[in-house]
């Protein structure tokens, strides 16, 4: 017979496992970043609906006005930092892209004091001090203009709307069921991002046709590739030797176009990835993480799902040889330490509820 706790703790952290792969599938979706969420989110809709006719779940429950404002708010915050988290991939990479992101407790802790006047305890102030170090010694370059800290902005952007959503969702959506919110706030990103899509799903990773003059892989860029050569969208793939370019961007040069002049070509791979974000890391994780809680609480859930950054990193230095420097390892570590440090708190803090609420989402 199998233990409850033990199912509880490999479900967790195959939570972490699904939530760090999804910086990993949208470096190999060639899609823009708008493409990808209105897709993610379709698919998760689509797969939680499934679940909640198949487990009896009432969508509607408890939806009054008010909730169905707060639920319009939070899809709207989640349309948000979706975008600007893959908008991080593409530009900055998956590590730098998950790192920003991972900064989310410090700005619940600093949204809950600007707007409801919270006071910051021992633990959160550690835990600012920990991933603002951290933050510095990820920043690739302190200059605007190079793409790593242009990702990494796009990351903290994506941090701090996911810190609003968890606020939202924890003083909003209390008492209704986990599943049931993921759903609806799914399906508002959907209905919210559509009339932005464009040419973005007929091409590459700009939302413009893909061609020799603009290519997925000029935006999807890492640091260890000469600025000079990859920041400008006019640089044609063939024009940078292939020595120096990542694994990842290599194989994106050599995709097929999923759009191809004078002839339509549906871009298969992207679209099965895209499913796969959508029902695997989004439904599914949601699911998995709902049925954790059933044994753990959401101190110890929050712990191991702060390993998530860990997993992210470490398979993007294995698919696309992502290689993290020293100095990125050490921030990394601290904005790790950060997070589970503040999980392991015993007192029930607001960033610590916060960040429980947002993973929730």
């Amino acid at each position: 017979m199998k233990n409850p706790h033990v199912s509880a703790l490999a479900a967790a952290h195959g939570v972490a496992v699904l939530f760090g792969l999804t910086g990993i599938l949208g470096a190999l979706i060639r899609f823009d970043a708008v493409a990808i969420t209105a897709g993610r989110a379709g698919f998760a809709a689509t797969a939680l609906l499934v679940l909640a006719l198949v487990q009896r779940r009432p969508l509607l429950q408890g939806l009054g006005p008010r909730r169905a404002g707060i639920v319009l708010a939070s899809g709207f915050l989640l349309a948000v930092h979706w975008i600007t988290f893959f908008m991080a991939v593409k530009v900055g990479g998956v590590a730098v892209a998950t790192l920003g992101f991972a900064s989310f407790p410090a700005f619940i802790a600093l949204l809950d004091v600007m707007l409801f006047r919270e006071r910051i305890g021992r633990a959160e102030g550690t835990m600012l001090a920990l991933v603002t170090l951290g933050l510095v010694l990820v920043t690739p370059s302190f200059d605007v203009g190079d793409q790593g800290t242009v990702g990494l902005l796009w990351g903290l952007a994506s941090g701090l709307s996911f810190a609003g959503l968890a606020i939202c969702n924890r003083r909003g959506n209390r008492g209704m069921d986990a599943i049931q919110v993921a759903f609806w706030q799914n399906l508002v990103v959907a209905l919210l991002v559509l009339p932005l899509l464009g040419l973005g799903l007929a091409g590459g990773s700009d939302g413009l046709p893909t061609t020799d003059a603009v290519h997925p892989v000029s935006r999807v860029a890492t640091p260890q590739a000469p600025s000079s050569q990859l920041a400008s969208p006019q640089v044609a793939p063939h024009q940078v030797p292939l020595s120096q370019l990542t694994p990842s961007q290599v194989a994106h040069s050599q995709a097929p176009s999923s759009w191809v002049t004078g002839a339509a070509a549906i871009d298969w791979a992207s679209w099965f990835w895209l499913a796969v974000l959508g029902i695997l890391c989004t439904g599914l994780a949601h699911t998995l993480f709902v049925k954790s809680l059933e044994s753990l609480d959401a101190r110890r859930a929050g712990m191991i799902i702060a390993l998530e950054p860990v997993y992210a990193i470490a398979c993007a230095w294995w698919l696309f040889g992502e290689e993290p420097s020293g100095r990125m390892l050490v921030g990394a570590s601290l904005i790790i330490l950060a997070t589970v440090l503040l999980a392991m708190g015993h007192t029930p803090t607001a960033a610590r509820k916060g960040a429980s609420e947002g993973m929730k989402a």
